[in-house]
């Protein structure tokens, strides 16, 4: 058995250090991985899981699918950018005639989507799908100060419907100043886009640096409706889904981190 000291530098090197960095040809941790590296370690072999399942709860490690980036992704692109922008984001938040909103896109479909669970051993595990293939898009936004958000069902998404979420959202914030930092979608920068904004003196729109949706905090959003509404269930009505979705995205305080900014929520 490890004693306690042994547990709290297992602890370190699962805060600190890769599998790879001991020889293992992976870079993240396993039951399997981390069972192997105690026995080998410490001298120490378990009969179960559970104790490793305790050492790596202790490490605040959670059972989860790892998140994808793209190979185009430019590091120091999106370090020159948070320096430019930064300080920018901080005034604009301090601005009490400003909302800042991150925003981002979705599309719902009726095909069943799964996520791990925990799941017995012995048997098989099922969830029903359908044949039928049904699509709805959301246009999302995350107000950075409050954690309060806001979505819209919409059919496509393209540059007039765009223009027609943006006129939905100055009803919404009547008399504000709306900055809405959101990512390079083409659609954001369209010809109608552009001519709407000619218009009018309310919106700032900023993009992200390419390739990088890890900066914005409204793909938290969507991953926790996803998770807590359409995850591994059947869903008949892609119509009655959105609306289910919309109404837990309204309802909930999201409590993430938006770069410096320490507001009401953190990561």
């Amino acid at each position: 058995m490890l004693t306690g000291s042994q547990r709290e530098q297992i602890v370190k090197i699962l805060n600190t250090q890769t599998p790879s960095e001991f020889g293992y040809n992976q870079d993240f941790w396993t039951t399997a991985v981390l069972a192997d590296l105690i026995a080998e370690q410490y001298g120490v072999q378990y009969k179960s899981k559970t104790p490793i399942y305790l050492i790596l709860k202790k490490a605040e490690f959670t059972f989860r699918k790892p998140e994808k980036w793209s190979e185009r992704r430019d590091p120091e692109l999106i370090e020159e950018w948070k320096k430019k922008y930064e300080p920018t984001i901080q005034e604009e938040c301090a601005r009490e005639d400003s909302v800042v909103l991150v925003g981002d896109e979705a599309v719902l479909t009726s095909a069943t989507r799964t996520q791990r669970v925990w799941l017995p051993l012995k048997g098989p595990a099922f969830v029903e799908d359908t044949a039928k293939r049904k699509t709805v898009h959301l246009y999302g936004f995350l107000h950075v100060n409050s954690g309060v958000a806001c979505a819209f069902k919409t059919s496509e998404q393209t540059g007039l419907t765009t223009v027609e979420i943006l006129k939905k959202l100055a009803k919404k914030y009547t008399g504000k100043r709306i900055v809405i930092f959101w990512d390079n979608a083409s659609w954001h920068k369209s010809a109608d886009v552009r001519a709407f904004l000619e218009t009018t003196q309310q919106f700032k729109l900023y993009n992200f640096p390419p390739y990088a949706p890890d900066l914005n905090p409204q793909e938290h959003v969507w991953k926790e409706m996803r998770e807590k509404k359409l995850n591994n269930k059947l869903i008949n009505d892609i119509d009655l889904a959105a609306k289910d979705a919309i109404s837990f995205i309204e309802n909930t305080i999201f409590k993430y981190k938006f770069f410096g900014l320490h507001g009401t929520f953190n990561v």
